[in-house]
């Protein structure tokens, strides 16, 4: 223990930084050398002192830069157009809507979010397999079907039929 304590004294401040970062990934690891890691982890940061800033200016400006803007504002703005985050607040209601009872509406909305991290973890197991742009493009084209469908089931639901009155008709 004091061998410890005498090398750490003979270290400067940015060592001792590295020691506790090494200290973390050796236990994290386990008993597996980490010091490759931590050159890796090294170099990275050295990059990322060299490379430069981007301003929001040449974010806007630049063409090489505005294209995966647009691409994260879309996909952005679809995500809140698709109106998930208001389906599962609002699914315990929606379900008691569908004569579910308490208790079912409260297992189903259970279900819905554990359907949820299932379908997560396998979007992110075929985001290895068939691309982000592949995945990203068919669950659009889904969301815009899905969307279609349940407007004309609301369309369908809301249309009052006629009554007809076919007692005369002997």
């Amino acid at each position: 223990m004091s061998n410890i304590r005498v090398n750490i004294r003979n270290h400067s401040s940015h060592q001792l930084k590295h020691f506790g970062i090494f200290s973390a990934l050796n236990w994290l690891r386990g008993d597996v050398a980490v010091h490759g890691e931590m050159e890796e982890m090294h170099q990275e940061a050295e990059k990322n002192k060299v490379s430069k800033k981007i301003t929001l200016r040449e974010l806007l400006v630049k063409r090489q830069l505005r294209q995966p803007l647009l691409i994260a504002i879309i996909v952005m703005i679809a995500q809140q157009l698709s109106g998930i985050n208001v389906v599962i607040f609002f699914s315990t209601d929606i379900f008691r809507k569908a004569n579910l009872s308490d208790a079912q509406s409260q297992y189903a909305t259970l279900g819905m979010g554990a359907m949820n991290v299932v379908m997560t973890v396998i979007s992110l197991l075929l985001v290895e397999i068939a691309g982000r742009k592949t995945l990203l493009l068919t669950g659009f084209l889904g969301m815009f079907f899905c969307t279609i469908a349940i407007t004309a089931a609301l369309l369908f639901v809301s249309i009052q039929p006629k009554k007809y009155d076919c007692s005369d008709m002997s």
